[in-house]
């Protein structure tokens, strides 16, 4: 059982990228892909990557231009820089976004030095934020639990002497 936990604890550590992929299409000699952080996206603060590879042998381009620009219907058209600087992998570009609730086209665009330009499309969804309380909850449940299962731990050993000592007294 404790091998279990240890094993349990490990890969809740361990998570490789941590997101989602939203996006992976060919965009002319490229294969691009879009990452989210969080799942389901929600109206805030957003952690976008993007991965650049080739399409004929599937290496990774770290020496381009990426940018992503996001447009939803009535708002201004929002456009980032991604940065490899800006990613704890340094084969990802990463760019920090403020988007709000609904529904969002997207470009990403794909300037290599000395490569021809690449554009991929898509389309995601934002749903609005999340309350305190919905956010937060398992941070409140974990206390209560614990003491119920301690107080059960200490009950079932109680339990376990009694019956033990009826078997030797009887």
């Amino acid at each position: 059982m404790r091998r279990f936990l240890y094993l349990l604890a490990i890969a809740c550590c361990l998570g490789a990228h941590g997101g989602v992929l939203l996006l992976h299409e060919r965009a002319g000699a490229y294969l691009i892909s879009l990452f989210s952080a969080d799942a389901p996206l929600r109206a805030g603060s957003q952690d976008f990557t993007v991965l650049v590879q080739t399409a004929a042998d599937g290496n990774i381009v770290s020496d381009c231009r990426v940018e992503l620009s996001f447009r939803r219907a009535n708002t201004a058209q929002v456009r980032i820089d991604a940065q490899v600087g800006q990613s704890a992998n340094k084969l990802l570009y990463a760019a920090p976004a403020q988007l709000g609730a609904g529904v969002w086209q997207f470009t990403i665009s794909v300037q290599p030095s000395g490569g021809a330009f690449a554009e991929a499309h898509g389309t995601v969804t934002i749903l609005p934020e999340q309350p305190p309380i919905a956010a937060y909850w398992p941070y409140f449940a974990v206390p209560p639990i614990a003491v119920l299962l301690f107080t059960l731990n200490r009950w079932l050993k109680r339990r376990s002497k009694s019956t033990s000592r009826k078997i030797f007294m009887g």
